[in-house]
């Protein structure tokens, strides 16, 4: 019976094959439901940042138009009253109410609407990230950044020459006093 050793020793082979598909198959199944869980989270998520966008704004597009209804409002009203306000200064003045007719028309104020920006959300910034630095800033924008930095430090040490250069070539009030009592 030496072929049972052999036939053991396959037969466990296969199963423990067989039993590492199966495990390798749960892990993949765990994996997919996995993805199709966040995915379905981030989803859920962009779709109602989208729609708080698009409410929030709605709502600055109504406010900005009631407040430029507001602002035409105004605007006609003090221009239609323009005349009585005129007459109404020169009484509270003293003066005679007829020079209103030949002194021309108190200047009608204007109001300009009210604007404003409306709230908006991003994707969240990950755990510690610094919300002020943008990381998805390009190149250009860096290069820039920069660039301007090392403008502003070669404008305040051109600054720092210049006064240095100055209070030298400026006579002291001693050095001063000296060359005029020579003379």
């Amino acid at each position: 019976m030496p072929w049972i050793g052999p036939t053991i020793a396959a037969a466990a082979s296969i199963g423990g094959d067989m039993m590492a598909q199966s495990g390798q198959q749960s892990a993949n199944a765990l994996n997919q439901q996995d993805w199709l869980i966040q995915n379905n989270e981030q989803r859920d998520y962009f779709g109602a940042t989208m729609a708080f966008n698009a409410q929030q704004a709605n709502r600055q597009r109504a406010f900005a138009q009631q407040q430029q209804l507001q602002a035409q409002q105004y605007n006609t009203e003090m221009s239609n009253t323009a005349e009585q306000r005129r007459v109404a200064d020169l009484k509270a003045a003293g003066l005679n109410p007829l020079l209103a007719a030949t002194a021309g028309a108190a200047s009608s104020p204007t109001m300009s609407a009210v604007t404003g920006t409306g709230a908006s959300v991003g994707p969240p910034t990950p755990p510690g990230a610094n919300p002020q630095v943008n990381p998805m800033a390009s190149f250009s924008q860096l290069g820039s950044q920069a660039q301007n930095a090392l403008l502003t430090a070669a404008q305040t040490n051109q600054l720092k020459a210049q006064t240095a250069k100055t209070v030298s070539e400026t006579p002291s009030p001693s050095r001063k006093y000296k060359t005029q009592t020579e003379t």
